[in-house]
């Protein structure tokens, strides 16, 4: 079935496998928000936060702030790499809300591709 949370939920189980301290790397893509139904997912002000809850950021590779705020089209990618660490207690994973609210309202856009 689909799930349009799969996402969180993914990360939500990476954190409950990995001990704290330990490392993950990731890659998504990164922009302005947006869904493209069902292919994929872009992160930006909104969905970034959230995707990174209950992890501490050790470093990033390839992080362009210009390019992380730029719209494009979904179809061109840019995706720094994000090395995370594990912290945070397991109530951190559950309730995403103090991400929303350290951000500003960004406009967000739903693409479809007819693929």
């Amino acid at each position: 079935p689909l799930q349009p949370d799969g996402d969180l939920r993914a990360m939500r189980m990476a954190w409950r496998m990995l001990a704290p301290g330990a490392h993950l790397i990731l890659s998504v893509p990164v922009g302005p928000d947006v869904v493209v139904w069902n292919l994929h997912r872009r992160y930006g002000e909104l969905r970034l936060p959230l995707i990174l809850a209950g992890w501490g950021e050790a470093r990033r590779f390839g992080w362009d702030e210009v390019r992380a705020r730029a719209h494009a089209d979904f179809r061109r990618s840019y995706e720094p790499i994000f090395v995370l660490v594990r912290n945070g207690t397991a109530a951190d994973m559950l309730d995403h809300t103090w991400a929303l609210q350290r951000v500003e309202p960004a406009e967000t856009s739903v693409q479809t591709c007819d693929a």
